[in-house]
């Protein structure tokens, strides 16, 4: 979550769409657990779960804009953004675990339906219940079928990364940067269209530049991993708009050495739309809008 000029902006790591992929395991988890049934009864405490999941996050970004953009306390934001979150996580994750250990049975079953079960109807209930064998089988089909209908994505043939390059400005003063060994083969095998890593000047400015161009999330991961693996940690990162359809990610980064004396900036761009956020990147791809085609960072 990023606050600049009175504007709150959530991007997707902050939107509570994690912890919804995370609490539904900790609820078929839990489910398995106290062995109860997946009925009518389960989806509704799975939808309760849901909205305290939601409303959770949402009581913790609205305290965060509170905190840091009304009291004008960001550090405290900063220092509240992961303990807010876990103790919403937790208590979300609470209130479920009671609903599944308080869950009465289905009111609809008379006394009569609810007496022991003689050694004949007992033998014949388990007559019609699949076997522990039938369920496996007809797991491991489904795996299976799964399995046959995958398609590989198809390599990169090496000519067509070769002719893909990448234009930049003719004012852009540039010298090649050779890429460290293994991380030219490293993109192309995540589909990489073309990478050009440069230094460059423009002006009084000068640095280096990366581009990777790709038609495919895989080539695409997040910048700040970049950083990290050239020794470097994100200090402060805030969303700037170098004009109104072009923000970007601007980030002051350090080292052991050099304590915020480098800045870095990267944006995600295709044909008709740049962001600077990686989930929007990644829907673009899934979502297949106008905006699913070539992408550069």
């Amino acid at each position: 979550m990023v606050f600049e000029n009175s504007v709150a902006q959530v991007d997707v790591p902050c939107s509570g769409v994690k912890s919804l992929w995370t609490g539904g395991l900790f609820l078929i988890a839990a489910t398995w657990i106290e062995r109860k049934p997946l009925n009518l009864r389960w989806l509704c405490i799975a939808g309760v779960f849901a909205l305290l999941l939601f409303g959770a996050n949402l009581a913790r970004v609205a305290g965060l804009v509170g905190v840091g953009q009304v009291m004008c306390l960001a550090q405290l934001a900063e220092l509240l953004h992961v303990p807010l979150g876990v103790m919403g996580f937790a208590g979300a994750c609470a209130v479920a675990v009671l609903l599944l250990k308080h869950a009465r049975p289905c009111s609809g079953l008379s006394t009569e339906s609810r007496r022991p079960l003689a050694d004949d109807e007992q033998t014949l209930s388990r007559t019609h219940q699949p076997s522990a064998s039938v369920l496996s089988l007809a797991l491991l089909t489904v795996l299976s079928l799964f399995n046959l209908a995958y398609t590989p994505r198809p390599a990169l043939k090496p000519a067509e990364f070769q002719d893909a390059r990448i234009a930049l400005p003719p004012n852009l003063i540039t010298e090649p940067i050779t890429l460290r060994p293994g991380e030219l083969k490293w993109l192309i095998d995540d589909g990489a269209e073309a990478v050009e890593r440069v230094r460059f000047r423009w002006g009084s400015v000068s640095g280096s530049l990366l581009l990777v161009q790709s038609s495919t999330w895989r080539a695409h991961h997040k910048p700040e991993r970049c950083f990290e693996n050239y020794g470097l940690r994100v200090e402060y990162a805030e969303t700037q708009l170098l004009r109104a359809d072009l923000p970007v990610k601007a980030m002051t980064l350090s080292n052991d050495k050099l304590a915020g004396q480098r800045s870095a900036l990267y944006w995600f761009q295709s044909q008709s739309k740049a962001t600077d956020d990686y989930g929007t990147r990644l829907w673009s791809t899934f979502s297949l809008g106008p905006n699913a085609g070539c992408w550069s960072p």
